[in-house]
């Protein structure tokens, strides 16, 4: 048996196209998340992420073992500044499904997020193991590496990147970033302009 749910829109701005979604009779998840988005009114995106928390809790509350409710309701603890959840679903997400890069991308930014860089690049590189030209995966952890000051490693994941997509435009944009940083303004002034062709 399955049910249509119809989210109610009415304290939100009239633009909104209509929506309608199926879910399981078991499933009990709203379809607020949906448009998150389009909410520019800072308060009312609030309650908007709250009543969604809750309805995702409902969901979890029954069927635990729901991957994307998993994901969905860490990544909505991480808008809300939440990361204590965040990392719980989100690690709940990942022993649900080990090998999707979605999971392993969701937490590594969640700790890149919170200054956890070294358990960023983890992840990231089991995106890597995984899919060996994820050229963005190779960009992030220059990123990780560059904030906790390793101009090497910064440089040579950058220039993996940019030789799996030479138009990567993060990559340019780093590698400049780290010259300069390194005193060494020709090699900046060249990944920099390099980067506005892009």
């Amino acid at each position: 048996m399955r049910i249509i749910f119809f989210t109610n829109f009415r304290d939100h701005p009239t633009d909104y196209p209509p929506f309608e979604k199926e879910y399981s009779i078991k499933v009990l998840n709203s379809t607020i998340f949906c448009i998150l988005k389009m909410e520019k009114n800072p308060d009312k995106l609030k309650q908007i992420r709250m009543e969604a928390i809750a309805n995702l809790n409902k969901t979890l509350a029954i069927n635990p073992g729901n991957y994307f409710e998993q994901t969905e309701i860490g990544l909505l603890y991480s808008l809300t500044s939440n990361y204590d959840s965040s990392e719980i679903h989100l690690k709940q997400a990942f022993r649900l499904s080990p090998v999707n890069i979605r999971s392993l991308g969701n937490l590594a930014t969640l700790y890149f997020n919170t200054k956890k860089y070294q358990e960023s690049i983890e992840f990231y590189k089991k995106i890597i193991e995984l899919s060996p030209d994820h050229v963005s995966a190779y960009a992030d952890i220059a990123a990780c590496y560059g904030s906790i000051g390793k101009c090497d490693s910064t440089i040579y994941y950058s220039k993996k990147a940019i030789a799996i997509d030479s138009n990567y435009k993060q990559s340019y944009h780093i590698l400049a970033t780290t010259y300069y940083s390194l005193n060494n303004a020709d090699s900046g002034k060249k990944y920099a302009g390099i980067a506005e062709k892009k």
